[in-house]
C-alpha cells in the first residue's frame, strides 16, 4: 500500500464470534504492498508487522485527539459459535491479522483462513483445513497466518503471493494469497505435515500441536512446537525446523536438547547447517 493509505488508519478489536473494525472516515485507496522488512504505511505483513517483530504502525490519523471519536465500520463474523463447529476444547480467538496489498487475512481457533476487505469487511474467500474438532487439544488457538511473496513469478501468477499456515493438527500449509488455494507445488498437495521426521514422534495427537504463525526469512518458513507437558520422558522433540517457502523442502532442523556428550552445550557458539547437522561456531 502507498502512503495514502495513512488516509484511513484502522483499528481492528475481536470477539471470540465477531471481528469489528473501526475506521475514520477517510478514503482508504488500494496500492501494492511493501517488503516484509520494510512494509508500505498501511500495511501489516507479518505478526509483529515486520520481520524484526517491532510491531510499530507509522500511521498517525487515529491519535489522543479524535480515538473518542472512532465508529465501528463494519463487523465479520466468523460463525464458529454454530453447532457445526463444536469442540471438545476450548476455542480461543488470539489472531493478529495481517493487512498486505489492500487485504485483510484472519485466521480463527479452528484454523480457517479469511480474507476480508479491509475497509467494507466483505469476505474475499475463505478456506478450512477441516480440523478433527474432537481432539482434545489444550485449547484451539491460531495466533495468525503468515506472508511470502516469490519474486522469481510474475506478479499476479498463481502463488505469487502466499499465505502460510501452521495448523494446530500441525500441518503447514501454502495457499495462493489471491484465491485462498492450495499451492500444489508446496510439500504434498499444498501442505507438509510437521509430525514427519522429528527426533522423537508423537504417540498422541494432541502431545505436538501448533498455534503460532511461522516466522519467514530470506525463503525460508520457520516453524516451532508445543509439547505437552509431564506426559513422559522421552517426549515429542520441540525442534525448530525451516522449510523451503517455495516447495516445502526441509532446509534444517534443530533440537535446542543435547542428545548426547559430544553435541556442544546451549550457548556455545552453536551454528544451524542443513537438515540439523551442528557445528561449533566459528
Amino acid at each position: 500500500m502507498s502512503s495514502s493509505h495513512s488516509k484511513k488508519a484502522a483499528r481492528c478489536a475481536f470477539t471470540a464470534v465477531a471481528i469489528v473494525f473501526l475506521l475514520p472516515a477517510i478514503a482508504y485507496p488500494q496500492a501494492a504492498a511493501g517488503s516484509p522488512a520494510s512494509p508500505a504505511d498501511g500495511d501489516w505483513v507479518a505478526y509483529g508487522r515486520t520481520v524484526l517483530g517491532d510491531r510499530h504502525s507509522p500511521l498517525k490519523d487515529i491519535d489522543r485527539t479524535n480515538v473518542a471519536r472512532l465508529a465501528v465500520a463494519w463487523r465479520y463474523h466468523t460463525g464458529e459459535m454454530a453447532p457445526k463447529y463444536a469442540t471438545h476444547a476450548p476455542t480461543a480467538l488470539e489472531v493478529t491479522p495481517l493487512v498486505v496489498g489492500g487485504t485483510m487475512y484472519v485466521s480463527t481457533p479452528l484454523g480457517r483462513v479469511i480474507a476480508l476487505d479491509p475497509v467494507t469487511g466483505a469476505e474475499r474467500w475463505t478456506f478450512d483445513p477441516n480440523l478433527h474438532r474432537m481432539t482434545h487439544f489444550g485449547d484451539f488457538a491460531n495466533r495468525g497466518v503468515s506472508y511470502w511473496k516469490d519474486d522469481t513469478r510474475p506478479a499476479g501468477a498463481v502463488c505469487a503471493e502466499r499465505i502460510l499456515l501452521a495448523a494446530i493438527d500441525t500441518r503447514l500449509i501454502a495457499l495462493d494469497a489471491r484465491t485462498g488455494k492450495y499451492c500444489d507445488d508446496f510439500g504434498r498437495g499444498g501442505s507438509v505435515q510437521l509430525k514427519w521426521g522429528l527426533r522423537n514422534i508423537p504417540n498422541r495427537e494432541p502431545e505436538y500441536e501448533e498455534t503460532s504463525p511461522p516466522a519467514i526469512v530470506n525463503g525460508l518458513v520457520i516453524v516451532g512446537s508445543a509439547v505437552a507437558d509431564n506426559g513422559r520422558i522421552d517426549a515429542a522433540s520441540g525442534e525448530v525446523r525451516a522449510y523451503d517457502a517455495r516447495t516445502g523442502a526441509l532446509r534444517w532442523t534443530w533440537d535446542p536438547v543435547p542428545q548426547d556428550s559430544t553435541d556442544p552445550a546451549p550457548g556455545s557458539g552453536l551454528t544451524l547447517t542443513r537438515l540439523g547437522q551442528r557445528t561449533p561456531g566459528r
